[in-house]
């Protein structure tokens, strides 16, 4: 995949892949208000179902990893307070009960979409043939590497965890294992539905009415940050610097999927090995120290993508071994 060609206003001129499937249809405003509107019900339908079978699953897990807590009287518990009386295994459940609305948006914006804009459900993720799930794979594992070197360097900086829930010793080995694949298996789905509804359906909507690189790229960007908005404004810059990373990302790579893949390690290595995201975030603001690290991290997305579109090795792995167009 070659490089969009940028004229000296940052101005596309060739359309990249990621946005090639766009019509005509982008652009007429019933179908672009609809959109939305529908996808949310849709996907409210399909997290409902995927609910309704994934609740027998978290009793099951109370049951066998936390007897006492399933089985003592729970009138008047809140469901957030039984979930910290069960350590990791709360969190488990907590994590397997937001599955079903990931999982809802990710099969409802794109069959949504390709109803009402009449081009291919696959090109919400992807500007290829087929989904590219080593691609996906690719970006996980080597961001996730950038991302552990981002924290022992933030670690010596600010001071290391005190209790990561990988390694919190009161919890056996069976219920810290419990915890690590459902914190992959979910916030890969996370991740998946934010890059679609952000990278995808958000980013190409606006590639419809304009080909100014910084509006595409920055406009969902902005959002992004808006979504995730802290009182601290190093962490907005983080998040926003992390929007425009992605977005870059997807039109260089003509896909979500290496996005998919960094901002899915970005959220399972807090998840790991700092402190789980149902978690308040830390109360005092990022220092000087950590936000210069965090923005190093988020930065390395674009040089990682690059390498994996330019050297033979990185490409055979990530599935990209066929000829540039």
């Amino acid at each position: 995949m070659r490089s969009p060609h940028l004229d000296h206003w940052l101005n596309l001129v060739d359309r990249p892949a990621f946005l090639a499937a766009l019509g005509p249809h982008d652009r007429e405003f019933g179908r672009v208000v609809g959109l939305p509107l529908l996808a949310v019900a849709a996907a409210a339908v399909i997290g409902g179902v995927a609910f309704v079978l994934v609740m027998p699953l978290n009793g099951l897990l109370l049951h066998w990893f936390s007897p006492g807590s399933a089985s003592a009287p729970i009138t008047g518990v809140t469901l957030h307070r039984l979930d910290a009386a069960v350590g990791l295994v709360g969190e488990t459940a907590r994590l397997l009960t937001t599955a079903p609305g990931f999982i809802g948006l990710c099969v409802a914006v794109p069959l949504v979409g390709a109803l009402l804009m009449r081009r291919p459900a696959r090109s919400w993720f992807t500007g290829a043939l087929q989904f590219r799930w080593r691609l996906m794979v690719s970006g996980f594992g080597l961001y996730a590497a950038i991302t552990a070197a981002g924290m022992a360097l933030e670690g010596l900086v600010a001071g290391f965890p005190k209790s990561p829930p990988l390694f919190q010793s009161d919890e056996s080995f069976a219920v810290r294992g419990l915890y690590l694949l459902a914190t992959v298996a979910v916030l890969a789905a996370a991740a998946a539905a934010e890059e679609l509804v952000f990278r995808g359906w958000m980013m190409q909507q606006t590639a419809a009415f304009t080909r100014s690189l910084p509006l595409i790229v920055g406009v969902n960007a902005v959002l992004f940050a808006a979504m995730h908005l802290d009182s601290d404004p190093a962490q907005n810059l983080v998040r926003f610097t992390a929007g425009v990373v992605y977005g870059l990302v997807a039109l260089r790579l003509g896909g979500l999927e290496f996005g998919i893949g960094l901002h899915a390690a970005n959220n399972v290595m807090i998840a790991l090995f700092l402190h789980p995201l149902a978690e308040t975030a830390v109360t005092s603001r990022m220092g000087l120290g950590e936000l210069m690290v965090q923005m190093g991290v988020s930065l390395s997305g674009l040089v990682l993508a690059e390498l994996v579109s330019r050297q033979p090795r990185l490409r055979f792995w990530a599935g990209l071994a066929e000829p540039d167009r």
